[in-house]
């Protein structure tokens, strides 16, 4: 899931073909927002919405300006708060760098051995990514389209 998250994040990078095409950017947090699948002919099927585990934080990417990335997941600890110390929300990151050449936005992790995520970028706004991985490669649920809204 994560490695799919990151290869989302790298899409971000990839601007569209939209009106805001010229001011669209990549870099910035980027809350995960739908997933589904996207046939060879693009239309969009089981868009479902990314449940997040922790209520008061949203699992998401971050890119900077220097082509790294940040992919974090949160995980509600209210649940073992009364067996431990843990309260609120713990967090898990994995990093890496991106590059984004066209459309195709490539995620390389660093952190848990050298691997890369590729994705196309279908369309960038100034409030919305949306990317497309290859069906060739399979993730949770068969997913293989992303939706992620920008940070504000």
């Amino acid at each position: 899931m994560k490695k799919i998250i990151c290869t989302l994040a790298l899409g971000f990078l990839v601007l569209s073909c939209s009106k805001d095409e010229d001011s669209a950017t990549v870099v910035a947090t980027w809350d995960r927002n739908q997933y589904g699948t996207i046939a060879s002919d693009g239309t969009v099927s089981n868009l479902t919405d990314y449940i997040h585990s922790c209520p008061s934080e949203k699992d998401n990417f971050s890119f900077t300006t220097n082509g790294v990335f940040e992919d974090e997941e949160l995980y509600d600890n209210s649940v073992d708060a009364a067996k431990s110390q843990l309260t609120g929300c713990s967090s898990y990151k994995d990093n890496g760098t991106y590059a984004l050449n066209g459309s195709t936005l490539t995620l390389t992790y660093t952190n848990e051995g050298a691997y890369d995520v590729v994705y196309e970028v279908v369309s960038l706004t100034e409030t919305e990514l949306k990317l497309k991985k290859p069906t060739s490669i399979k993730s949770r649920f068969d997913a293989n389209y992303y939706t992620f809204t920008r940070r504000k």
